[in-house]
């Protein structure tokens, strides 16, 4: 007999490997982590891990994007400063440099 109730030695070896290494602890922390759950739940949650990926891309870019601004109107407000709009532009302060605001997750 190659399959039990449609579990075959492939499908087994692969739930050892996903298990493998893990303790105890860890195996009641994702119990406690889903229970209470609906199936359906748990479907949606994993259908929206793309969605996190895409949110976490266009975070870095949003960043990076923001940084460059920084940095133009920085060196727009040292040129003003010696005008005479100096006393306009003179006040305006630039945030600084921002970090990745978004810690993503990694496959």
């Amino acid at each position: 007999m190659n399959t039990l109730n449609g579990l075959d030695n492939a499908k087994l070896l692969g739930a050892v490997d996903a298990v493998q290494g893990l303790t105890n602890g860890d195996l009641s922390g994702a119990v406690d982590a889903v229970e209470g759950l609906t199936n359906g739940q748990l479907l949606d949650a994993v259908g929206a891990v793309p969605l996190v990926g895409a949110v976490c891309d266009q975070a870095s870019a949003l960043t990076s994007q923001s940084n460059l601004l920084r940095t133009g109107l920085n060196g727009l407000t040292t040129i003003l400063s010696g005008l005479i709009l100096g006393a306009i532009f003179g006040g305006v302060s630039i945030p600084p440099v921002l970090t990745d605001p978004l810690t993503c997750p990694t496959p």
